[in-house]
């Protein structure tokens, strides 16, 4: 078990104020992804082992899960277990011997010339019909760049247009946890439960700036699901579970 830094109340304040300008309206609550930003410090990134790509490679990222059994605790000192399962990242965080929070990553790499070949399946007309959509949403460089500043992520593929270019893509893509980060707007807008958990598995690449589209689909008690597609193809698909809020 290692010791972490925490997360800070600024680095929350930051996040928050991102979720906001990217989605429009701002969160209610505590971002459920803040758990994320224990990785922007060095002893985070040793935790997270993230493979490294080489030269010919890109490191994908398939799936994120966050769970929070309560809201999470900032200017805490923590602690983590860390557990790789073949590209199944899992982490635990503990505050004071209590659980703070539950993260499994699934990472792999991929041959950039298999990337470049690589096109998103269309989005069933069945849900785009069935749904209702959000006004279009996009999502800048700049707004790219301050996530990788306040996360530590260091891959290329986020901030290198030359690379982008060479995928035949127009622009580097948005971060997938900054992709579903615009999710717990839509679902305060909607209720004051708090999000507990979140399992996202990213389907396409999002190029930075193009537009996106957010519904919200009810699973039964407690439960949505979250879609975030462009006009033509789905960008991930995301399974909520909420639980009425504390505060």
């Amino acid at each position: 078990m290692s010791a972490l830094p925490g997360v800070t109340t600024a680095q929350a304040a930051a996040l928050a104020a991102l979720v906001a300008e990217t989605a429009g309206r701002a969160p209610a609550a505590l971002p459920y992804l803040v758990p994320a930003l224990l990785f922007a410090s060095a002893e985070g990134q040793r935790r997270l082992a993230l493979p490294a790509p080489g030269p010919d490679e890109i490191l994908i990222h398939d799936y994120q899960a966050v769970s929070t059994p309560r809201p999470f605790p900032l200017e805490t000192p923590l602690a983590a277990v860390a557990e790789t399962r073949g590209n199944d990242h899992h982490i635990k965080v503990t505050a004071a011997g209590a659980e703070a929070a539950r993260l499994t990553t699934a990472l792999r790499l991929v041959a950039r010339a298999e990337l470049a070949a690589a096109r998103p399946a269309p989005f069933p007309a069945r849900l785009t019909e069935a749904l209702a959509w959000s006004a279009p949403l996009r999502i800048t460089q700049a707004q790219t760049d301050r996530y990788l500043s306040l996360s530590g992520d260091p891959n290329p593929i986020h901030r290198d247009t030359a690379l982008a270019a060479s995928l035949g893509l127009p622009a580097p893509i948005v971060p997938g946890l900054l992709l579903v980060s615009l999710i717990q707007p839509a679902v305060e807008a909607q209720s004051t439960a708090r999000v507990a958990s979140l399992k996202a598995r990213f389907m396409a690449p999002l190029p930075v700036s193009a537009p996106l589209r957010l519904a919200l689909q009810p699973r039964g008690t407690a439960r949505l699901r979250a879609f975030l597609a462009t006009e033509a193809y789905a960008l991930a698909l995301a399974d909520l579970v909420l639980e009425p809020s504390s505060e």
